[in-house]
């Protein structure tokens, strides 16, 4: 049996922040959070560039089934340079969740220094240092991208 539409509102709140509107992530059959839920439709035709930044992780944090790389995805607005919406590869959900919430509504126009600060001073995890180098690898390739350097970063690659 499906809840209506008022049921399913009381029970998960709408989140509105930066000009975005998203119910509360549904619930799996575990208890788990679905941490896709909070963000919005990707790749919306024009509107949105990706920025993709990677960093080897520690030994004791890699796995056989899916390698030693965290791969960090930023979905940014192409008029504002906002990031609208991000995944991390190899992090577990409450991690890439933590990041939603830190980085979604940031301006690529105002550096990284305030949400790398952020991440050293309440990210405890093995994985920081891989975090801090994915995010500074995927605003290397924005501000290549700004300044008209994508050839060089292309042949690069």
């Amino acid at each position: 049996m499906t809840a209506s539409g008022a049921e399913r509102s009381a029970r998960q709140p709408v989140r509105e922040e930066h000009g975005m509107r998203a119910t509360a992530p549904d619930v799996d059959g575990v208890g788990e959070p679905q941490a896709s839920a909070w963000r919005k439709p990707v790749g919306r035709k024009g509107e949105t560039l990706f920025f993709v930044g990677q960093a080897r992780l520690p030994e004791s944090l890699a796995s056989r089934e899916t390698g030693n790389v965290l791969v960090l995805e930023l979905e940014v607005d192409a008029a504002t340079f906002t990031i609208v919406n991000l995944a991390c590869a190899q992090l577990s959900p409450l991690s890439e969740r933590f990041l939603v919430d830190l980085l979604v509504g940031h301006s690529l126009q105002d550096s990284i220094a305030g949400p790398v600060r952020e991440i050293e001073q309440r990210y405890f995890g093995a994985a920081q240092k891989a975090i801090l180098s994915a995010l500074e690898n995927a605003y290397e390739r924005y501000w290549r991208y700004r300044t008209g350097q994508m050839e060089l970063l292309r042949a690069r690659t």
